[in-house]
């Protein structure tokens, strides 16, 4: 059903504006996953810093985020989602940066990169978005 539904939608929204918006999404994308990975085994010093370059993607995402919202609606709530995220780990709540068990930084990017692919009916694999 969720798959009839993406594709009714497909029908009645400007693709190529998601798809644009999507874009700018993926100039960021690189970035976050290399920080999620370097989050694991980040020592304390270098905690401060991902935090920061954390902090920087989600504003670089911003306008993005924005513009598929005027799109498509429902994405207007990654962005409070994810500001939410950095807010917790800016006060020292590193869970929040890549744990799977809240709703983190890592979290929140996955679900909304997944509602692109879906949305546009790309594929994961296809695109090299693991």
């Amino acid at each position: 059903r969720h798959g009839e539904l993406l594709a009714a939608q497909r029908e009645s929204v400007d693709l190529g504006r998601l798809a644009a918006a999507y874009e700018r999404f993926l100039a960021v994308n690189g970035p976050m996953k290399s920080l999620s990975a370097r989050a694991g085994s980040a020592g304390e010093d270098e905690r401060f810093d991902l935090v920061g370059q954390a902090a920087e993607i989600v504003e670089r995402v911003e306008p993005a985020l924005r513009r598929t919202a005027d799109v498509l609606p429902r994405f207007a709530g990654y962005l409070p989602r994810l500001q939410e995220a950095i807010r917790r780990v800016e006060e020292d709540d590193w869970s929040y940066l890549t744990s799977p068990s809240v709703d983190s930084v890592h979290t929140v990017w996955m679900e909304c990169h997944e509602d692109y692919l879906q949305t546009l009916g790309r594929s994961r694999e296809a695109e090299g978005s693991y």
